[in-house]
């Protein structure tokens, strides 16, 4: 069995341990908990006739943990970006949350652009879809807008980050042909 480390990123408050707990143990907290450090979920999935463990890394998005991420980037195969459709801001932070991955992980890793909250109504979101699109698009990235309160696109999110870092691992790869 092989293990998939992922980190999920972003700022504070976009959903991050919303869309982690409802992948790994299907449930939703309505009310905001801010995350001290990280928090770990794990979940085991089938994948091209393997069993993986996903062990997720749910990063503190606030700056005061900064120092401290760091230590969790290490050996992450794979990073979830998650942005708050409802707070332009967040989504303007994308680009500070890939250079800080960037400079804890040496070698290119697969990510995935998270779109989160997209149940709120489309007068409260502040970040436009064509703009989420061109964003993916200029970083090479598939996105999905998601939900958590609803579920919405959350397993797809998950299943597309798992078998774009079992494409990028050679010892996968050739053991599932």
């Amino acid at each position: 069995m092989m293990t998939f480390k992922i980190v999920v990123i972003g700022d504070s408050g976009v959903g991050k341990t919303s869309l982690t707990m409802r992948y790994a143990d299907q449930t939703f907290q309505y009310e905001y908990i801010k995350t001290i450090g990280t928090n770990f979920f794990m979940k085991t999935i089938p994948l091209q006739g393997e069993e993986v463990d996903l062990v997720l890394w749910d990063l503190a998005g606030d700056e005061a943990f900064g120092l401290l991420r760091p230590i969790f980037y290490q050996g992450a195969l794979g990073a979830l970006l998650v942005f708050d459709v409802t707070r332009h801001s967040s989504f303007e932070h994308l680009e500070e949350w890939l250079n800080e991955l960037r400079d804890n992980i040496p070698q290119e890793i697969p990510v995935v652009l998270c779109s989160n909250k997209i149940d709120l109504t489309k007068e409260e979101w502040e970040v436009r879809e064509s703009e989420i699109q061109g964003f993916a698009e200029n970083q090479g990235f598939p996105y999905f807008l998601t939900s958590a309160k609803t579920n919405k696109n959350v397993s797809q999110v998950f299943l597309q980050l798992a078998k774009d870092i079992g494409a990028s691992l050679p010892d996968f790869t050739s053991s599932n042909k």
